[in-house]
This record gives C-alpha cells, structure tokens and sequence, in this order.
C-alpha cells in the first residue's frame, strides 16, 4: 500500500495517523445518521471504497426512512435499492402491506425485470379494491394482464360489490367490465355495462 503515514512523536507515545479517506467520510456520515449524505458520498467515491459496500448503505438508509416514517420518500427510493432483485421487492411490499401503506409503494411495483409472484399484484389489487376503485382501475390499465390471478380478481370484485358499498359501486362496475373483456367473458361484460348505464 502506498498510504501516507505521519509519525507523531512525544516524550512518551508515538501517534501514527493518516489522512481521512473517503471511508473514513463515509463511516463519520453514517455514525451521525446522515444516511442520505452518506449514500451520496459512496455514490460518488464508490471506487475508492474498501469498507463500504453501496447496497449496504442504500439499504440503511431505506431502513432509516421508514423508521422514521416517511413511508412516502422510502417507496420512491426502492427502484434505485431493490433493482431487479424479486426477493427483496417482494419482502419490502409486504412490509409496506403489514405498515398499511401498500398504496404508497404501488406505484412503484415494478411489472418486468423483475416480475414478480402473482400474489404480490393480486394483494395490491385487493387492497385498492376496498380502499380506492378509482385506483384499481387505474392498475387494471396500468399492469399487464398476466401479472395478477384473472379469476381471483374479479371474484373479490363481486365479493365487494355483494357488501353494498354505494358510492364506490359505479368505478367497481367498471372494473369488473374490464375485467370480463380482458377474460373475454363479453356476454358478462355487456351485462356489467348495461347495468352502469342504467344507474
């Protein structure tokens, strides 16, 4: 190594010190929970690090902002964390889910590289089914048929219009029309729409 060493000496010890390196900033930014600047830091001088390894860093910093609950600012930054590792996508929208913010991180949920496990859209989806129909019919535009269980859906779908929800009915009429002709079930499509045009 060619690292630059000073020699402090005194009647009774010798000191031997260094230069900070970019380690040194980072670990110093990290002690003192400055997450965002200590990821902005490794960012910057990740070829340079030895100690730090940029995912580690990303991830305590994920970890410190839904600890101190900005829920909305932590599933903005999963794209740039989580990548295309399914797993990890897969573990942060169930914690999401048991936070009850699902809907925060919906928007994020990623539909290719990686795709992910059909329970995972399925639960966004019937989330948004008792929370807001407005927003399911936007995923229903939004994600590829494929991703979530045709038949599972619009089953949750009747279940909710079958509890009388007033207001809400109208856009999960409309849901569960979409949902029928993406499923070609045109006869029952036709039925849903005659129905919202009759209302």
């Amino acid at each position: 190594q060619n690292e630059a060493l000073y020699y402090i000496v005194s009647p009774k010890d010798v000191v031997v010190a260094r230069p900070r390196d970019e380690d040194d900033h980072v670990t110093w930014l990290i002690n003192h929970e400055l997450y965002e600047e200590a990821l902005e830091a490794a960012e910057k001088y990740q070829r340079r690090l030895k100690s730090h390894k940029i995912f580690e860093i990303r991830e305590n910093y994920l970890n410190h902002l839904v600890d101190v609950g900005e829920y909305p600012k932590a599933a903005s930054f999963c794209p740039r964390l989580l990548a295309k590792n399914k797993k990890m996508w897969e573990s942060w929208i169930y914690f999401f889910a048991e936070k009850k913010h699902l809907s925060t991180i919906a928007p994020y949920i990623p539909v290719k590289d990686p795709k992910l496990s059909k329970k995972i859209y399925d639960l966004v989806l019937n989330h948004l089914i008792y929370t807001s129909p407005k927003g399911l019919l936007k995923y229903l535009h939004v994600w590829p048929v494929g991703v979530y269980t045709m038949q599972h859906t619009i089953s949750a779908v009747i279940d909710r219009l079958n509890q009388k929800v007033g207001d809400q009915s109208p856009d999960l009429m409309r849901a569960l029309g979409e949902l029928y002709m993406v499923d070609k079930q045109f006869e029952k499509a036709i039925q849903v729409y005659l129905e919202l045009k009759s209302e």
